[in-house]
């Protein structure tokens, strides 16, 4: 019986040392599969539908894209206008006819909003050179075509909305950074430097009016009604209308993004350069800003010339030399008044 007891006792320990030993691996074992789980992250599941949606439109069709709504916004304001009103803006503005001719619209559209695209412009920025870009036309169709005031302020309001609704709704990524960055321009300076551009404008077009531009117009515009309004001009009178364009000049010109560049000439030994150094200094060792200056000028008169000559050309009776030499007139206009903001807005106004 003795015997038996023990062995029973000596087996009973040996099956707690089992469970003991049994149970500890266990433990180790989950401990470990705990810290696996916690260290590993979890990744979002993201379907293809919601990459798709959420990655921005292709190069190759976002201009399209915008030119396309562009042109479909100035259509239906356009249409609008013309049923809700007297009609009169349906005189101001040439439609497209054919497909051609939509076609030559649309490349156009596509290429101006590329180039704001490409700079990366604010809406501000293309209304600044939309408006110049259409002024100069609607100006003339008021002047000398006796076109009223109402449609005619109407059509640039509508075609200023088609170009700059479109970057407005998808802005280029660039004009995010060049905002945030771009100081405050103070008001005075605005005003100051828009009289500065407007006095200019005003001051080419009178001299035009009175030497070359009465000529031109009585000679090259067969259809035109009368050439008074350019032997009544003066600089006094155009002033407040070129306040207009004043404006655009100087907004797009002395841009924010614009007065952020420096005004630091790059430097220059003059004592061991030689001529041919000394001459690119001179012609172009300007400083960031002025580079700038120049860079925007050069883009609203080519854009502006060739739009106001286009758009010129559209009208009936007009001849090719007519249209270049008064676009010619406001390409001029806006040059000089580039340089002048140029050399002003190089002292960080």
């Amino acid at each position: 019986m003795r015997t038996r007891k023990g062995d029973q006792a000596a087996t009973a320990a040996a099956a707690a040392t089992k469970a003991t030993a049994a149970s500890t691996p266990r433990a180790a074992k989950s401990t470990t599969v705990a810290k696996r789980t916690s260290s590993t992250p979890i990744a979002p599941s993201i379907s293809a539908e919601e990459l798709r949606a959420g990655a921005p439109l292709s190069p190759a069709i976002r201009l399209p894209v915008l030119a396309t709504m562009g042109l479909a916004i100035s259509t239906v304001l356009h249409q609008l206008a013309t049923q809700f009103g007297d009609g009169g803006v349906g005189h101001v503005a040439r439609r497209a006819e054919g497909w051609g001719e939509l076609g030559v619209v649309v490349g156009w559209r596509s290429i101006e909003l590329g180039i704001a695209w490409c700079n990366g412009y604010s809406a501000s920025e293309v209304a600044a050179l939309s408006l110049f870009s259409q002024g100069p036309v609607l100006f003339l169709l008021h002047y000398f075509y006796n076109t009223r005031a109402t449609p005619t302020i109407l059509s640039l309001v509508i075609t200023i909305l088609s170009t700059t609704l479109p970057i407005a709704l998808i802005p280029p990524p660039k004009t995010r950074r060049t905002t945030a960055e771009a100081p405050e321009i103070d008001g005075g300076a605005k005003i100051l430097t828009t009289l500065l551009a407007a006095c200019i404008h005003s001051l080419v077009l009178s001299i035009s009016y009175a030497t070359f531009l009465p000529t031109t117009l009585a000679t090259q515009f067969n259809n035109l009604p009368s050439v008074a309004a350019a032997h009544s001009s003066s600089f006094i009178s155009l002033l407040p209308l070129t306040l207009v364009s004043g404006l655009a000049a100087r907004s797009f010109i002395l841009a924010p993004s614009t007065s952020s560049l420096s005004t630091t000439k790059p430097e220059f030994d003059a004592v061991s350069s030689g001529l041919g150094e000394h001459v690119r200094y001179n012609v172009c060792g300007y400083s960031e800003r002025m580079k700038e200056v120049l860079r925007r000028t050069a883009i609203l008169a080519s854009l502006g010339g060739a739009n106001t000559f286009a758009l010129v050309k559209g009208i009936e009776g007009v001849e090719a030399c007519g249209a270049v030499a008064y676009a010619g007139v406001w390409v001029t206009a806006v040059v000089v008044s580039g340089v002048a903001l140029g050399v002003v807005g190089d002292v960080d106004v």
